[in-house]
């Protein structure tokens, strides 16, 4: 993943992936395979909770909330930790 995108997602700032496919979102992964939806709720556990960038992002491509990490975690069990 590029460092941009590194940043946005952990902004939460939607506008860098709004004109990417589906498919490439899935792409989008760091070193230890984590896609725009963990470094986002990653950073959401240590901080303010909106769920309005995973829901965004969510809708573009379903597919991301099944797609885990090097550590086995999905998005689904990220979300839940930080409830």
């Amino acid at each position: 993943m590029e460092p941009k995108l590194y940043k946005a997602a952990e902004a939460g700032n939607i506008n860098p992936f709004k004109d990417r496919l589906p498919t490439s979102l899935i792409e989008l992964l760091t070193p230890k395979k984590n896609t725009i939806l963990h470094v986002y709720l990653e950073i959401q556990r240590r901080g303010s909770k909106s769920t309005d960038f995973v829901g965004q992002i969510i809708d573009m491509c379903p597919q991301l909330l099944l797609q885990a990490n090097t550590k086995g975690e999905t998005h689904y069990i990220l979300k839940l930790m930080i409830i």
